[in-house]
Order: C-alpha cells, then structure tokens, then sequence
C-alpha cells in the first residue's frame, strides 16, 4: 500500500544557495515518498504570505532556510500546528522550530531537535556517469574566512594543470569572483583548459559539471562548493589560501586535508595522487530518512 503524499510548503528569501538547499532535501524527501511541494517568498509583506498560504493544501512540513524565513517559519509552526523544519543555524532560538539542521562548523551540539549535517546540504546527487579525462576547477571570491591571493591561486591551478598531463578541464567562476580573475587567468596561457565565467552558466550546468567530473579542485573560501564535490563523488582537491583568523568553517576544511579525505596542491605535488581516503557524501538523503523516520522534535 502506498504511503500518502506529504504537502510541503517551503519558504525562500530568493537567495539561490537557500534555494540550493531546500532543493536538495526536496529532492531527496521526494525518493522516499511522493510530496507536493509550494515554494512561499518571504520577500513578499507579511500579509500577502499570510494570503497565499490559506490558498495551499494544508502542510506536513514547512522547510525554511535563509534568515527572512525565520520568523514567517515561527509564526507558521505555532499557527498551522505543523512541523517546522530549519536549514542551517537559525537567526532565532531552535527551539522555536521542530528541528534544525545545521552543519556541523557551526559548533552546535546534536541533541532532541537538531541535527548536524556534514556541510550544508545541497541539490547535487552521487554521480554514475563521472568521465575519467574531465576534470573541473571551481573558483570562489574574496571571504571573510580567507585571504584571497589570486597570484597564488594561478599558481596553483597551473600546477595542476601540468601534473594532470591525461586530463581536460573546465573552469568556472562564481559572483563573488573579482573582474581581474578571468584576465590574469588568460594571461598564463594554459593548455587543456575550457574557461566558462559564471555569467555564461546556470546552476543546471554546474550540476551537470558536477556529474561529469571525475576530479574537482576548489577554492578554499568556497565551502559550500567543496562539499557539493564531495557529494558528486570526485575527488576533491582544495586550492589553498590563508585563513582569516580562527574561522571554524576553515579548521573543518582543514580537518578533512589532514584525515586524507581532501587534497592540497602541495601534496598531489609531492605524491602525485589525490587523496586516497575521499568519501562520497549524501546529507539530503541521509537527513531525509531522518526526517521521515524516528528524530526526535523540540517539545512545543
């Protein structure tokens, strides 16, 4: 006998990254049971949501990620009587929501009502049709957890590069890349490498890359990104830049170059290989059973 459908109702402040991660629990609740889902902007006065929302089939579940959701999520969980769900460490105290999922460079705890995730989770699934020859370079911005070094980072990307002789890469860039990146990039005169700025791509064709892509290297102000790789199941590198003090979401990426689950570009200098402990992750997945199993909400 099938299970019923779950209604789902989930609330977006329009920043592609929230929306990234809603998507990818989406996604991954939607191979377990079948669900309807209603996307709610929270960009919108509070009264025209309010408005929208009485037109909707009644919830199981409301999904919110992104700080302007925060409060709409509260007012709705107590209102609609439903269970709340948050991504990432809330602006708001967690026990106002039913369960907050939050990564665990955040510090927090798992206990009754959270659950900590290894990295955000995101839309990218697993891949099978991953090309031996396709590589993929990923390259950030200026971060408040890094110095960005573009000099180091050519580089950087120029030994690998050379030390991937049986390779083809594509390179891409994200909003938060400088305008000088793509001119000094082309300025080295690279072989084997296909150069696509961020304002020629969609998150289609990034997933797509993804999907493509035996072999990944990041910048390291670019966590989400490393841990999107990490769910392909690429290898992944990381293109090494100074952290900015104690950032914890630096140390965690540094915790996975020291435990051989990343690579530097000094050791696969040194070695040649990239690491030979790399793990491919699925949060969503794994979150999604958790959601429609046995985790234990905040009390009301």
């Amino acid at each position: 006998m099938a299970l019923p459908k779950l209604t789902i109702w989930s609330l977006t402040d329009g920043k592609p990254g929230h929306q990234n991660q809603t998507q990818g629990l989406l996604n991954a609740l939607n191979t377990q049971r079948t669900i309807e889902n209603y996307w709610i902007d929270c960009r919108q006065a509070f009264n025209q949501r309010l408005e929208f929302a009485k037109t909707l089939p009644a919830p199981d579940y409301i999904l919110a990620a992104g700080s302007k959701t925060h409060l709409a999520a509260v007012y709705l969980r107590f209102n609609y009587d439903v269970k709340t769900i948050v991504l990432m460490k809330p602006s708001l105290p967690m026990w106002l929501y039913d369960l907050s999922i939050v990564p665990t460079h955040d510090g927090v705890r798992e206990c009754e009502g959270i659950i900590c995730s290894q990295g955000a989770i995101n839309d990218v699934t697993p891949s099978d049709s991953a090309k031996p020859e396709q590589g993929l370079l990923l390259i950030g911005g200026p971060s408040k957890h890094v110095q960005w070094d573009e000099s180091s980072i050519l580089k950087q990307i120029k030994q690998i590069i050379d030390l991937s002789p049986d390779k083809q890469w594509t390179l891409t860039t994200s909003r938060r890349t400088p305008d000088s990146f793509i001119p000094a990039l082309n300025a080295v005169e690279l072989d084997r490498l296909s150069i696509h700025p961020v304002e020629t791509t969609d998150r289609q064709w990034l997933i797509n890359a993804y999907q493509s892509s035996s072999t990944i290297w990041v910048t390291q102000d670019s966590v989400s990104m490393i841990y999107e790789s990490m769910t392909s199941g690429a290898k992944v590198g990381v293109i090494s830049l100074a952290p900015n003090g104690k950032s914890r979401v630096i140390k965690g990426i540094q915790a996975l170059c020291e435990s051989d689950q990343l690579t530097t570009v000094d050791n696969f200098q040194r070695t040649g290989k990239m690491a030979d402990k790399a793990v491919s992750i699925n949060e969503a997945q794994r979150i999604a059973k958790l959601i429609l199993s046995d985790y234990k909400p905040n009390p009301r």
